[in-house]
């Protein structure tokens, strides 16, 4: 790297293997009872345990050039807006002044794969835990199915999940000390979220791969559900389900739960109360719409056809559930740490799950008429409308308290589309 070579040199790692590995052990079981023996009344019950994949990240945790970055502060000092290593700088969060960027000290963040002591070297300095396992997943499952009148049938499904053994990435130093507790002390109070916030004494730079004794996520649900077949011209699908999808971390906050809340940063033990105990709600990525923390915990849905003479159909489809998490927070300027987001109700305490967006609710429809052109062929032409009644439903809301357009809208919903198409099919 053109960039402080000194600690970004060229290197090539050879193929090796690593020594970690494990196994697991999945049990499943399932039964269905026909209760009066007419196909009409069916209970069904299962349980089971699943081991989780381990992913390309695996790699890329044992890999010393997996994730190699320095992030440094510019200042366009000849205003040409290109970067040049004159330009470039490390940052005092203590007193706000620019510092010698070859000093890791000032670093505004690295990669933990970066060796300091010896940036040439390829031997990997992140480590499993020797008895490092896969998480698992606990799963027991209860559905009660009627037939009401023909081919229509109710069914009534309960969920109960607990995700535990999690993949634990705790900070450590190069020697395999491990991070704890006692490396941080409380640096101040957030007056507006009430919350306290942490300081950290020493920085450690690298991770050790292990699994969460204590923390664990847990999932309640309950659905109903309502399905008619194809018949006499109509079908129809409808649902209405509730959920309760927690996280509890028991003690066991420091450190990196995997996929924990991405965008949301942890830092030691700031914001370990405002997500103790709050819901699960996984970050979307991808494709220009970040920062959706996806969680809602009542959901509704329809979907319906019916078939109108002369070949025409009519089909409708209509969601509705609650609004997606908002995480509120500020900002604060922490020693050791640097820019830190302290997460907490915009009164004051809270957890994670406590603001959320307006309700979200949608209508799509569409009408096609097919012609048959040969016995193999057909021609179907269609019109369909998306967001039937225009709603602007609020996608996503400025969560930084402090900011000046707080809670204001950054994304809506796209407007209402009609989109005309012909089909033929051979």
């Amino acid at each position: 790297s053109q960039w402080l070579p000194q600690y970004m040199p060229g290197l090539q790692i050879d193929e090796f293997k690593h020594d970690a590995k494990w196994q697991v052990f999945s049990p499943r079981f399932s039964v269905s009872w026909d209760m009066f023996g007419n196909g009409k009344d069916v209970l069904k019950f299962s349980v089971a345990r699943y081991g989780s994949q381990s992913g390309n990240d695996m790699a890329y945790f044992i890999d010393p050039l997996g994730w190699t970055y320095i992030y440094l502060a510019w200042q366009d000092l000849n205003s040409d807006t290109r970067v040049t290593p004159n330009e470039l700088f490390g940052y005092d969060w203590d007193t706000g002044e620019l510092k010698d960027p070859n000093d890791p000290t000032y670093w505004i963040d690295y990669a933990s794969t970066i060796n300091l002591e010896n940036p040439t070297s390829v031997t990997p300095l992140n480590q499993f835990d020797p008895n490092y396992n896969s998480p698992l997943m606990d799963e027991v499952s209860l559905f009660y199915e009627k037939e009401i009148i023909p081919d229509f049938a109710g069914r009534i499904e309960l969920f109960y999940k607990k995700y535990h053994k999690r993949n634990w990435f705790r900070s450590m130093k190069a020697d395999g000390t491990l991070e704890t507790e006692d490396n941080y002390y409380v640096a101040g109070h957030e007056d507006t979220t009430d919350y306290d916030y942490y300081g950290r004494t020493e920085f450690f730079p690298y991770q050790y791969l292990t699994n969460h004794d204590k923390a664990f996520d847990r999932y309640l649900g309950a659905q109903i559900v309502f399905e008619k077949r194809l018949s006499n011209k109509w079908m129809m699908t409808s649902s209405f389900g509730y959920s309760d999808w927690r996280r509890f971390y028991k003690g066991e906050y420091l450190g990196r739960i995997d996929d924990m809340l991405a965008g949301v940063t942890n830092f030691g033990l700031t914001n370990e109360e405002y997500f103790d105990g709050g819901v699960v709600a996984p970050e979307s990525e991808g494709s220009g719409i970040e920062d959706l923390h996806v969680n809602s915990r009542w959901t509704a849905k329809f979907s319906g056809l019916y078939q109108f003479p002369f070949g025409l159909n009519l089909s409708a489809v209509f969601m509705a559930r609650e609004g997606y998490v908002i995480p509120t927070y500020t900002l604060v300027n922490v020693s050791g740490i640097g820019q830190t987001e302290v997460y907490g109700s915009p009164d004051g305490k809270g957890k994670y799950g406590d603001e959320r967006l307006p309700a979200y609710y949608m209508l799509n429809l569409r009408l096609e008429k097919s012609f048959q052109v040969s016995d193999s062929s057909t021609v179907v032409f269609a019109v369909d409308a998306f967001n039937v009644s225009n709603a602007a439903h609020s996608l996503k809301k400025e969560a930084q308290i402090t900011a000046p357009n707080f809670n204001q809208d950054l994304l809506i919903l796209n407007p209402r589309v009609f989109k005309f198409s012909i089909r033929y099919s051979f």
